[in-house]
């Protein structure tokens, strides 16, 4: 932890391209978010330890309960031994009794990155049609991608990126009007938007 690294740039152009008539602006920001892995960034969890998870295969099965039934909780936890080498330390060791056997259930946050990328980008064109109509179009574009998504509601952030969900969002617009200029105390503007989330 204590890696932070948070970079913005931009480049806005814009001018003439028909002397008096047809004027342009464009604007592109991209922005780079990296930060390392933090255990602040996830969920408290409780999980067997690898002697505990190693003590599971050899518990004494209880009136009812099969091999099978034994074999489908240990392939359960089959994901737990790439879940350990992200484990700094226990908070605590909280022993839990299985059919006689204890097995040490150790409490603690897996600490996970949050990497994100952003893209803005902004252009207009205005066009001057004759003394009394001009045309208007602007574009709008926005992206942002981060693969571990701390915010989306159905992520599960407890065991780090294991079963996070990462998060895509992508924004256009576009704007287009016309200004019309009938006289001085009568002015109409039309306008047309489609935007695409």
């Amino acid at each position: 932890s204590g890696r932070f690294g948070e970079h913005q740039a931009g480049v806005s152009v814009g001018g003439p391209v028909i002397k008096d008539r047809t004027f342009f602006f464009g604007l592109i920001s991209p922005g780079v978010h990296r930060e390392g892995p933090n255990a602040n960034n996830s969920s408290t969890i409780t999980i067997p330890t690898p002697d505990g998870l190693a003590a599971l295969s050899h518990v004494p099965l209880a009136p009812g309960q099969t091999a099978e039934n034994r074999q489908a909780i240990l392939s359960t936890l089959s994901f737990l031994p790439e879940v350990y080498s992200s484990v700094r330390q226990y908070e605590q060791i909280i022993p839990l009794n299985v059919n006689g056997a204890v097995i040490p259930m150790g409490r603690t946050r897996i600490p996970v990155a949050t990497p994100a990328d952003a893209l803005g980008a902004q252009g207009r064109v205005d066009h001057q049609l004759d003394p009394s109509d001009s045309v208007t179009y602007r574009y709008q574009y926005a992206r942002f991608d981060a693969p571990f998504a701390l915010s989306f509601p159905f992520t599960n952030n407890r065991f780090g990126s294991q079963f996070a969900s990462s998060e895509e969002d992508t924004f256009s617009g576009h704007n287009l009007s016309h200004t019309r200029i009938f006289s001085p105390r009568l002015l109409n503007e039309f306008r047309f938007a489609y935007t695409s989330a």
